[in-house]
């Protein structure tokens, strides 16, 4: 009788199986259109909204590219102004020095869209950066099976929905672009091992480096750290190297010598002076904006900025330490590697300038919370919780809170993945070698692609 009982089991296990696998495909379908319909809502609604006057951040870079073209300093912020009147774009509107940061290397990444009238380019690179984050969400939805993640759908739909989403759009700022490259790229290396599809990768991963290379930094690093990836990761640097070299001689050579860098260098001491764009205290009126912890210690603690710099630095040695810590102890990077790549990514965020659309890059929590709900729910609910509020703050915590709150909330997610990483090690091998306990019954093997390290063994037959 128990044989026969087992038997009959298996066969309603079978049948239940197809149906199961098509509920799957429907909702999975489902998520996909709902992510186009984000994705296609907000460049709808930048592109009305940028009638009026807006892509600033991708003006200034535009004029950049069309005064290097004439031969005119692009850090200039004089000489900008004159080439935008020459070509009658006055809808872009003055020009800050303080502003003209971007480095060299963005200007000959985004050289193309130099052919384009404005503001046709600025429509056609806010495209680009759309499908590009469309692409980047689809990946995630079928490489890591969201549909069976409502945590890790919260978070990434969070980030579509967001402020973060909306400004990058309405400005056109490269952090959407940079974001979405980035997470593609990531996937691309661990989902594959064909050599097409590690080139491909690689030249996203360069081209993200070059576009905004403070925000591409925590996934090239961690790339770069990883066994599987070292390599390409290392040819992505590389081409990096080279797309710098080559735009600095290339722009003193247009210019007829390198004077541009001493310009560059002063519009950078500018925006950092008191009350300009960079500085993180509140007499910058725009550093509530701020995802740094200096514009949360400067708000929350009479201190002075130097002060304010030290303590950063000091937070951000000591979380990148037990980072440390866990990578080569632990061995976490071949048990948790999503953990640890969301926990560089929001490290990356701590000690530099960033602002509130540099968020994007929260795209690459997602992949973490799915891992971090096969080791533990409760933690990865939490944890998807915050990251939500993170990604969200803008709608509804600055009414009531003066202080900016996403440094704090980025050291609480910070400490929550750590948390998650002290847990037992027996749960830890289980999941790394491709088998878990009856007792979480949405996968008995993990998928090699989303375990890059783990063993194809097959399932165990745990007996009633």
């Amino acid at each position: 009788m128990p044989a026969e009982e087992s038997h009959k089991q298996d066969d309603r296990r079978g049948a239940a199986k197809p149906e199961s696998a098509s509920w799957s495909r429907v909702k999975r379908r489902l998520l996909a259109l709902l992510i186009l319909g984000l994705i296609g809502t907000a460049l709808v609604r930048s592109s009305l909204s940028s009638s009026a006057g807006l892509y600033w951040n991708f003006g200034y870079l535009h004029t950049e590219c069309e005064c290097l073209a004439d031969g005119c300093d692009p850090y200039s912020a004089g000489a900008l102004s004159r080439e935008m009147s020459s070509r009658g774009e006055t809808v872009k509107g003055d020009y800050d020095p303080q502003s003209l940061v971007y480095p060299t290397s963005s200007l000959l990444v985004l050289a193309p869209f130099e052919r384009l009238r404005w503001p046709a380019a600025a429509l056609v690179f806010n495209c680009i950066s759309a499908l590009t984050m469309a692409s980047a969400c689809l990946l995630l939805l079928n490489r890591l099976k969201l549909e069976d993640y409502p945590t890790a759908c919260a978070v990434l739909f969070a980030t579509l929905i967001g402020q973060p989403m909306r400004e990058a759009m309405s400005l056109g700022n490269p952090a959407l672009l940079c974001a979405s490259l980035c997470g593609i790229a990531v996937i691309l290396l661990f989902d594959s091992s064909r050599p097409a599809t590690a080139t491909a990768a690689c030249v996203m991963l360069a081209y993200a480096l070059a576009l905004k290379p403070q925000l591409a930094l925590a996934p090239a690093i961690f790339l770069l750290l990883h066994d599987k990836t070292r390599v390409t990761a290392g040819r992505a640097w590389l081409l990096f190297g080279v797309a710098m070299l080559a735009s600095a001689l290339g722009c003193g050579i247009r210019l007829g010598s390198l004077h541009y860098l001493t310009q560059f260098a002063a519009d950078v001491r500018l925006s950092l002076l008191p009350g300009h764009l960079s500085d993180s205290s509140p007499r910058n009126p725009s550093s509530y904006d701020f995802l740094n912890l200096q514009a949360l210690l400067l708000f929350a603690l009479p201190i002075p900025t130097l002060w304010a710099n030290c303590i950063a630095a000091a937070i951000t040695a000591g979380l990148a330490g037990a980072v440390g810590w866990f990578w080569r102890r632990k061995d976490a990077v071949r048990n948790r590697p999503w953990t640890m790549l969301a926990l560089l990514v929001l490290i990356s965020l701590m000690p530099l300038y960033h602002r509130g659309y540099d968020r994007l890059l929260g795209l690459l929590l997602v992949p973490a919370i799915v891992e971090l709900n096969e080791q533990a729910r409760i933690e990865a609910w939490a944890t998807a919780a915050m990251a939500v509020i993170w990604l969200t703050s803008d709608m509804f915590l600055r009414r009531w809170i003066s202080v900016p709150v996403r440094p704090a909330l980025e050291l609480i997610i910070c400490a929550l993945l750590l948390t998650s990483l002290r847990a037992r090690e027996g749960s830890n091998t289980a999941v790394a070698h491709g088998i878990l306990d009856s007792s979480s019954p949405r996968i008995s093997v993990v998928d090699s692609r989303f375990y890059p390290h783990a063993k194809a063994l097959k399932p165990r037959h745990i007996p009633a």
